[in-house]
Order: C-alpha cells, then structure tokens, then sequence
C-alpha cells in the first residue's frame, strides 16, 4: 500500500514539473518521505512509519496554494482486505472531514465488496454517514454498443463490417471493458474479421480466470471448487437453485447443504459475479460478464 501510494506521488510529481520545487519542500517535512533523486519512497517501519494523514494533510495544503484541486483516488478498492481495508477508510474519512481541496473517487468492479469496505450500511464503520455519489457504469444495450463500435474504428479511419461488428456485440453483451478490449486489438492488429472475436474472447476469458482464482484463493480448497462448480452450472444452464444443488451433489457424490449455496451464491453476487433474476415465481441466475460465462461454458473439469 505505501509503494502503490509512493507511485501515485512520483506520478503526480512527474506531471507538475513546474511545482516541483515546492512539491519537494512541502514532502520533505513529513517524517518518513525518503527522496532519492527527484523520487520518493514512502517508509513503513514502526520507528519511521510515514503519517498517511499527516501526508494528505500536506497535499491538500499545497494544492490550495498551487493548484487548486487535488483529486485522490483509489482504484479496485474492493481489494483492500484485513486491518489495511480499516486503516485506508479512516484515514479517507480523515480527508473527506478536513481536507479543503481534495476531492475523493473510490472505484470497484464488486460493487457489493466495494460498498462494504465504505461502510455504507455500517454504523460503526469510519466512512459511514458521509455522503456518497455514485455513478454506476451499466452495460452499454445493443445498438449504444455498435454505435460506440462504429464512432471508434471511424476515429482510426478503419472500416469494419456492420456484420462483423454486430457479431462482436452479440458475444461482448455490452460490457464496456470488453468492447473496449476488442476495438483496441482491432485497431492494433487491423485485424477486422470474426475470428478476431474468438481470439479476444480466448484471451479475456483466461485473464477472469485468472483474476477469479485470485478473488478465491484465501478460501479453503473444497470450497475454492465449489465456487467454480455454481459458476460452471449457471454457465451451463442449470441455473435455478435447485438445478444448482443437484450439480453440485452429482459431482461431489453427497448432500450439500442448503446453507452452503446459500453462502456461495450470496458472495458470488455480492462480488458482481453473478446476478438474481426475478420473473414473477421464477427465479434464476446469470454470471454477468459474458466472459466469464464463456470460460465456464467451455471449460473441462
């Protein structure tokens, strides 16, 4: 945490060279702040420990005086776990309560992991209470995605067929990130055929696997696969609560109890993974990012 912070400031340096003079004068009062050069490391010894509220504190200072504005922000924040994840929101609750100039932006692709490290129905957390605007990026629906498809080959000068394109939405689903990814590889290998479609969605669908082992891997090993086996039955249609938990018991061979589905499907919506769809009585689930939904589609256990 203090590197990825000592990296902000360095960044931030970099691109207020005519502030540097100042920059530097103002950081090295702090106890802790290192320069080496015209860069800065941040120490986490006891003895030495950089004061993360005193830091911002001194921010905040000199960009009123010099800039302005200051805008802090702190990205995939839902990451930040353990005694860290109440350190980091008190100090932010520290700048949003004091800081004259400092604006705050905290961004997550969890949404209901993100929501619980601000606190936002916790009366004992740091950061509740204070106010929150919130801006929640949807999927695009089909034709803003072909549009934002067109308007971006057109800016490159690029041609691709209204077939093509069409092709590449209806396997995207209008998840932004995606769309984003696929007009970026076109443009960088001109590229403009459907197989093209087929490659992103093979790349991508290792890099959420990978990031989704990654979000498992503090979890016991049965239930790391368990959590696979719900993704892979939804992903292959048997996605009612009971098809789920017959999956489950004709893999593992036993009875699985309620209570662990229940856990397992709520943590799989909490982290934005997959979503509860209500039809009147009907009830069912579906992964959200069609990339994912791809990977355990065509995955072999």
């Amino acid at each position: 945490m203090y590197n990825r912070i000592a990296y902000a400031v360095n960044k931030f340096m970099e691109s207020n060279r005519r502030h540097l003079n100042s920059l530097k004068k103002m950081l090295e009062t702090i106890r802790g702040v290192e320069f080496m050069g015209l860069r800065i490391s941040l120490s986490w010894k006891p003895s030495s420990r950089v004061d993360l509220i005193e830091l911002f504190d001194k921010l905040d200072e000199w960009a009123k005086e010099n800039i302005g504005k200051l805008v802090l922000v702190i990205d995939e924040a839902q990451r930040i776990i353990g005694p860290m994840s109440r350190v980091i929101a008190e100090v932010l609750a520290y700048v949003y309560d004091h800081s004259e100039v400092t604006t705050i932006i905290v961004s997550g692709s969890e949404a209901g992991v993100l929501y619980r490290f601000l606190g936002v129905e916790n009366p004992e957390h740091p950061l509740y209470g204070r106010h929150l605007t919130r801006i929640e990026l949807k999927k695009f629906n089909r034709n803003t995605s072909i549009r934002f498809l067109e308007e971006g080959f057109t800016q490159y000068n690029m041609s691709v067929s209204k077939d093509t394109i069409e092709y590449a939405v209806d396997k995207l689903d209008g998840v932004v990130g995606w769309l984003v990814e696929y007009g970026y590889t076109v443009v960088e290998t001109k590229d403009t055929s459907k197989k093209l479609v087929e490659r992103v969605l093979e790349n991508a669908s290792r890099l959420v696997l990978r990031e989704l082992e990654h979000l498992l891997s503090t979890r016991p090993e049965q239930s790391r696969k368990r959590y696979m086996l719900v993704l892979e039955a939804i992903a292959r249609g048997h996605n009612t609560w009971s098809k789920i938990k017959k999956y489950l018991e004709e893999v593992e061979m036993k009875t699985i109890p309620k209570s662990v589905l229940h856990n397992i499907l709520h943590n799989l919506i909490d982290n934005s993974l997959v979503e509860k769809i209500v039809e009147g009585r009907n009830i069912h689930y579906r992964i959200i990012d069609p990339v994912l939904q791809y990977a355990f589609k065509s995955r072999i256990r």
